[in-house]
């Protein structure tokens, strides 16, 4: 690193400890599988906060007591991340039909300036504007996969991946499992021969991704590689043959290579990834996307789950101490969030929020544990939908309006929710019907949301009093 960079990493990183140090800066990772809904979320918060006012906004304190001066885009913080592009997402919503915002493909980030009046005696005397500087970072779900990865060696990660494979698509697996096999007998294990059968793997978990909606699908890099497309640090794949035992594995070339591969990816990829982006972090939202795998099946429901707990063990929680937030960051505030809310009826909300926390009690657990304050809610960032009522056989019931994808607007009633993702009443009888909904048309520019608000009291409240 030359001197200029060195010198201008020093200045960059002072700046933010000393932002830091004042409590007037809050930065908000926002994390999700793949689906989830991350940035259209983003899009959506950042909309209702450049367009907030007490009547939109009513559950958020500063708002609703007229404390809130302005809120307006400023450069980011960090140079070398790309920037959320907010204005083209806000195009996708303003086509004809709305659609929605491209799925997440890389970090991004994006930084708000807020400008409040404190009620807090000692910072209204010491000045009568606050500001309080946001910093929103969107990761793709793909990588946010393979941190499970840092506590496996690669012979754990072949066996962890086979169970994984072999309990859903035994056929397709069987089918790879056979190429594998002639690879290895042939200690085929050049550069080309591995990209090939990485392709190869690559096709079978994008058909699991895609057909069966599963979740928990490694490397998370082979299915969006980013700036490490078509590099010998993704070309490889988990062993599903007999392991070789220690002595024979000189002679297995082919083991030998990925178990060198797969180690470097771990160091140079994933703990990189997790050092570089997870270390400065003081809250975190989690998106949950549970009507999807709900619908799809009881398998993918529990794939979800497991991709979730084992992604959410690799955060660090814990109380917030001034000094250490400063030096040591620690996620103290974490909001489980049910996207999508608004793709099931007003009546069944409740049912969404208990199945969400039956879905990821041991992750609340565990950060409440550590200290840190946990929530969790519904949340529709950009709503699709409204709520209505229709008569039917003599009952009024409700219903959400909506427009489905390819239709035209109609009313829709997806059926009820289970409170336990595990009930096994609810996955003989089949009841819900998911339906995806495209966006509302925007109001001059300005989306409709559905929980907005009680988040941003959760995330932000103690910050802007």
């Amino acid at each position: 690193m030359n001197t200029d960079k060195w010198l201008k990493r020093i200045a960059s990183t002072s700046q933010q400890l000393a932002i830091r140090s004042l409590n007037s800066n809050v930065k908000l990772s926002v994390t999700g599988l793949s689906g989830a809904g991350k940035t259209t979320f983003v899009t959506g918060l950042v909309n209702q906060l450049l367009n907030a006012s007490p009547s939109r906004l009513p559950l958020w304190d500063v708002a609703r007591e007229g404390r809130l001066i302005s809120v307006k885009q400023e450069p980011q913080p960090d140079f070398d991340v790309a920037s959320f592009d907010y204005q083209g997402a806000l195009q996708k919503l303003t086509n004809t039909p709305p659609q929605w915002p491209e799925s997440t493909r890389n970090i991004s980030q994006i930084r708000l300036a807020i400008k409040y009046r404190s009620n807090h005696p000692l910072w209204s005397a010491l000045a009568k504007e606050q500001t309080l500087y946001l910093d929103i970072t969107d990761y793709p779900g793909e990588w946010l996969l393979d941190l499970p990865m840092l506590n496996m060696d690669y012979r754990q990660w072949s066996l962890s991946m086979a169970q994984v494979l072999e309990l859903s698509e035994p056929y397709a697996v069987s089918a790879f499992k056979t190429k594998l096999a002639g690879a290895a007998e042939q200690n085929a294990s050049s550069d080309h021969e591995l990209a090939q059968l990485s392709a190869k793997y690559r096709e079978l978990l994008l058909t699991l991704k895609q057909d069966k909606g599963l979740s928990y699908l490694q490397p998370g890099r082979l299915l969006l590689p980013g700036e490490l497309e078509g590099t010998p640090l993704v070309s490889f794949f988990p062993w599903l043959l007999e392991h070789p035992s220690v002595d024979d594995r000189n002679d297995a070339l082919l083991y030998q290579k990925l178990e060198t591969r797969y180690k470097r990816y771990r160091s140079e990829v994933v703990k990189r990834f997790y050092s570089d982006h997870f270390s400065h972090f003081d809250r975190q939202l989690v998106l949950v996307d549970c009507l999807s795998p709900l619908a799809k099946g009881q398998s993918e429901m529990q794939d979800t789950v497991k991709a979730l707990t084992e992604i959410m063990q690799h955060f660090d929680y814990g109380e917030r101490h001034w000094l250490k937030q400063i030096f040591i960051p620690k996620i103290d505030k974490l909001v489980i969030a049910a996207s999508k809310a608004d793709h099931v009826t007003y009546d069944q909300r409740h049912t969404l929020l208990a199945l969400l926390d039956g879905m990821l009690i041991q992750s609340k657990q565990n950060a409440l544990l550590k200290g840190s304050g946990v929530y969790t809610q519904v949340l529709a960032s950009i709503r699709a939908s409204e709520d209505a009522k229709v008569k039917h056989k003599g009952q009024t019931l409700s219903v959400i309006k909506g427009r489905p994808e390819g239709d035209e607007l109609r009313n829709v009633f997806p059926g009820a929710l289970p409170t336990n993702w595990q009930d096994q009443g609810f996955w003989q009888q089949g009841q819900f019907d998911f339906l995806q909904l495209q966006p509302q048309p925007l109001d001059n520019g300005k989306a409709e949301q559905l929980g907005i608000d009680a988040l941003l009291q959760q995330l932000l409240g103690d910050k802007l009093i």
